[in-house]
Formats: C-alpha cells, structure tokens, sequence
C-alpha cells in the first residue's frame, strides 16, 4: 500500500522536526560559570545565623570574575542578597577564613574558624586578579544594642515588667520609646537616667535623648520611670489649662504663661489640683454672677476638691454680680480660690502663693446694695469665708491679695 504525501504537509513535518532538534539541543546545553570568566568562588557562611527561614545551612556560594567587587549580605545596593539573621545579635564584619591545602577553612582545637586579623572591606577589596582563587567569608556576630526601660522596683513587684529594646544594631544615638510602659493606679510621668553621683537627669525632648548613644564602650543604655501615684492628667501648656474637668486630678510639668487670657474659672472642682511648685501667671479671668449664686471664686470645690503646692503670680480675677438674693445673711462670697470656704479642710490646700494677683467684684443692679465678704486675715482674697476657727497658712513669698468691692 503506498500513502500520498501532499508538499505542504511534507513541509510542516519537517519544519517541526527541526523545532524539535533546536529544542533539545537547548535544553541539553549547559551553562558553565568557569567557561564564561567566573573562574573565583566565594562562599558566605553565617557562622550559626540563617540567611531566610527556609535555610538550612547558613550557607551561600557565589562565582565572581577576577578583579571584582563583591556582594556584601544587606548591602545598601544589594536589596537581593539579604544579611543574616540571628535572634538578639548582628553581624559587625565578614572575615576571610585561612584555608588550608584543600582550599576548606582551616579551625582551632575548640572548633572555631581562624580568621584573618583585618575583616573584608566590600567597599575597597576585590577578588584578586588569578584564576581559581576561593575566599571563604565568616561572619562575625555581636549582640545588639540595648536600651533597657527599669520600670523600679515595686512596679515590678506589683508585676510590671522591665522593657528591653534590642533592636539597635548599629551604633548611634536611642530613641525615646513610643509606647510608655503602663501601672495600675498610677501615672507614667517622665523617663530619666542617672547623671554624676546618682542624679536623675530628665529626658525632657528628642535633643536630651540624643546624648544617649550606644557604641561597643556602652553596649547598653539603661532610662529609669518616673510614676505618679493615682491617675493624673499632666499639664504643660496654657491650651491644657483652658480645659479643666471638675473630676479629675492634674499635676503642673512647668510653669504656666497664659498669656493674658482666661484660667477658669473651675467649678465645683472634685479632684486634686497640684502645682508641682510650679506657677501660673499672666492671667486674666472674668467671671459673672446670676440666679441664686452666692459664692463666686476662681475655684470652686466639692467633696475633697482641693488644690496645692502652686503659684499664682500676675493674675486677676474680676466677678460681676448682678442678681439679688435674700435671707437672714444675705451676701455675697468671693474668693480667688473659693467663695465659700465654709465647708472645706483647709489642710489640703497647702503651699499656695499669691504674688502680684488682684480680686475685684463689681455690684451692679439688684446685687448693688447687697454685702460682699471676700475673706480676712491671712485668707483674706483667698477664701470669701471659712469655717469658724479654720485657719489658711500662705505659701513661702505670698502677698496679699489686692481686693476691690464696688
């Protein structure tokens, strides 16, 4: 039987054929590093690190032309080749191993790698210009960097724990933490570190913080936590004092300029206002009286309100009275911090100072013709009226209050 074969048909089997052929020759060709000048072997060993978590060996090995730079692990420009990892320490220097006559790397008697005394410099040295030569890199690990966080001892007793930052793998100034370490019943209030003889110094800003740096001399920085017992809100700037809530409790971080606007007035205040000795100056406050108000006052307390330990210097506060009221003891009580005093403990409102401060209650209307206390003695200007007996001490340096009753 004899088949037909038409010329075109002819014609694609044999261009497939030779499809075929070229195919198979490529993949059958092999590429040789040593045939195209890659004749320099170097061979990266991480020295108890990985390179990626799919490693097994801490292995890498390259071939490189003579006379060439080579790939430094994590270097700026070699975003493919990544540095090694090992937990809580860094890699400081790759060191060429001696090797011996079978070109391996040449160990002591307690199995270490003998290294040459200079580490490779990937920015200057260069595969020599010979062929064949092998370079056998190590590297060398140093722990990181710390910066320990001593939270103090009865945080830690109370189960707060220190915090260690050992991420820093290159030598240089720390940074402040971003998250602030955290205690039940208390206030993180600032870090500090311990200057000549013992000192607490304050890291206030990023400036203060710069002079910590760490280097191979001092491999470790460790900031101490400076707490406040009970939940405070801390306050340094005149914004923050504009804002005040009656409930809860404040502490003063510097003194306060307010510029010449209002502070307060702050009413039946319940926290614990504390100057920290700091001031507040500057201020001109404004108040109005209306309705069945009796007691007017820059502060006005219930329950345990109470303020300490601040300055008022080169204020003023001015109260305009306006309705009538009546009763056996019909008058007013005005007071820089409280009205009526009556009912307060004056034993919490200790070192407070006057300086430069005036008081003015201005009578107009109904209110014209009735009385105004405004305190006497040494609480005079302070407190409109206290209990019967109750005694106010001023703080170190207070003035009287100027008081003026139109």
């Amino acid at each position: 039987m004899h088949f037909r074969i038409s010329k075109k048909k002819l014609i694609l089997i044999l261009l497939l054929a030779v499809f075929a052929l070229c195919a198979f020759s490529a993949c059958t060709t092999l590429y040789l590093p040593e045939e195209n000048g890659f004749t320099a072997l170097v061979v990266y060993d991480a020295n108890g690190g990985r390179f990626g978590n799919a490693d097994s060996t801490g292995i890498r090995t390259f071939k490189y032309r003579p006379s060439v730079s080579i790939m430094e692990p994590g270097g700026a420009q070699n975003a493919q080749f990544a540095a090694p990892t090992m937990d809580g320490s860094h890699v400081v220097a790759w060191y060429p191993a001696e090797l011996d006559e079978n070109g391996e790397p040449r160990k002591d008697e307690q199995g270490q790698y003998i290294l040459q005394s200079e580490p490779w410099d990937f920015h200057t040295d260069r595969i020599p210009a010979n062929d064949g030569f092998k370079l056998y890199l190590v590297a060398r690990w140093q722990i990181n960097y710390r910066l320990v966080v001593d939270v103090g001892e009865e945080a830690r007793a109370d189960g707060v724990e220190n915090v260690v930052y050992s991420d820093y793998t290159e030598a240089g100034p720390v940074s402040q933490p971003g998250i602030d370490p955290e205690w039940d019943r208390h206030t993180f209030y600032y870090y500090y570190y311990l200057g000549e003889g013992g000192a607490k110094v304050r890291l206030r800003n990023a400036d203060d913080w710069a002079t910590l740096t760490l280097s191979d001399e001092t491999p470790q920085i460790t900031v101490y936590v400076e707490w406040l017992t009970g939940v405070w809100n801390i306050i340094d700037s005149a914004d923050q004092l504009q804002t005040i809530s009656s409930q809860r409790n404040y502490i003063l971080d510097a003194d306060i300029n307010m510029g010449g606007r209002s502070f307060g007035p702050v009413v039946n205040y319940e926290g614990t206002f504390d100057g920290n000795g700091h001031a507040i100056y500057n201020f001109a406050t404004e108040d109005r009286q209306g309705g069945t108000e009796r007691a007017k006052g820059l502060f006005s307390f219930r329950g345990n309100g109470s303020v300490r330990n601040v300055t008022f210097r080169d204020g003023s506060y001015s109260v305009l009275l306006t309705s009538r009221i009546s009763g056996v003891d019909a008058r007013f009580n005005v007071g820089f911090l409280c009205g009526d005093g009556s009912g307060l403990d004056l034993a919490r409102f200790e070192n407070i100072s006057f300086i430069g401060c005036s008081l003015r209650a201005e009578r107009m209307g109904a209110a014209a013709q009735i009385p105004v206390s405004t305190g006497e003695g040494s609480h005079a200007g302070v407190f409109g009226t206290v209990a019967q007996g109750a005694q106010f001490v001023p703080g170190p340096g207070s003035e009287a209050i100027a008081v003026e009753v139109i």
